[in-house]
């Protein structure tokens, strides 16, 4: 393979990630079972506000028991929601490479399979429920879990997917990096500033890098340490910041190789 289209072929894997690729069938099948969940969790929930207005107006043994089948059924699907809900997360995590940080990967696969244990536990105590009075309680275990937990775990889950697959894009130019300054070492005007100032281009998009997805990880980790909120805003702003440099990396790379 000639050298320059050698350099090109690095290059769109610096742009495109193979993990998605190879990920791409389980993405799309745990994305099609959440909208088919959330259509049916949006019947239910159409279904269970007009058993609940008619007990309220007839207030009959009927209604009522309606009212519970369609309550049970509604809760219900809420819980199936949320199963398919952490299996597209989890899906979307393990299509990103772990290996970027293992603990951080496995600490939150962890955390997702946690929440996933509890809803398929809440989901058994509403299919068990016989009657109207026990499922309120029930609604109010899942809302507490909810905002303690369920919420958390969730925006945690996507913070980390992003830093790994930032990560990734970070080594990526490394390794390019690297082949590039090889090419250009064997050359006779290797020293040229031309090259240099790449040389120096680089290593200050790679330092601003570094620094930037370190930042986004302490906040990842004060989260799992201290078992705090995550700010997921913060996480992203300096990621963003990673994945604009990159860019610009991109763009120097093509420029490069023009020259050798």
């Amino acid at each position: 393979m000639p050298r320059t289209k050698l350099f090109l072929f690095f290059l769109l894997l610096f742009l495109v990630s193979s993990s998605q690729i190879s990920a791409r069938n389980n993405l799309e099948e745990s994305s099609n079972n959440y909208k088919t969940e959330y259509t049916n969790y949006r019947n239910n929930q159409e279904n269970y506000l007009k058993s609940k207005a008619a007990y309220k107006s007839y207030q009959t043994v009927a209604s009522k028991n309606d009212a519970f089948l369609k309550t049970r059924d509604y809760l219900k699907q809420v819980d199936s929601l949320y199963l398919t809900y952490f299996e597209l997360l989890r899906t979307i995590l393990e299509s990103k490479n772990g290996k970027n940080n293992e603990v951080l990967f496995l600490e939150t696969k962890n955390l997702l399979d946690s929440e996933t244990r509890f809803i398929s536990d809440h989901k058994i105590k509403v299919e068990n429920a016989k009657n109207l009075e026990e499922l309120p309680p029930l609604a109010q275990e899942l809302k507490q879990r909810l905002e303690k937990e369920i919420m958390n775990t969730s925006t945690l889950s996507i913070a980390v997917t992003d830093y790994l697959e930032t990560a990734s894009l970070l080594n990526e130019f490394s390794d390019i990096s690297s082949l590039v300054q090889n090419q250009i070492d064997k050359r006779e005007d290797f020293a040229s500033s031309l090259f240099q100032n790449w040389k120096s281009e680089l290593l200050i998009l790679n330092n601003e890098s570094q620094s930037s997805i370190e930042t986004a990880k302490k906040t990842i980790d004060n989260r799992l340490v201290a078992n705090n909120r995550i700010d997921y805003e913060e996480i992203s702003i300096s990621l963003n910041k990673v994945r604009e440099r990159m860019a610009r990396a991109s763009k120097l790379f093509e420029e490069i190789m023009k020259v050798i």
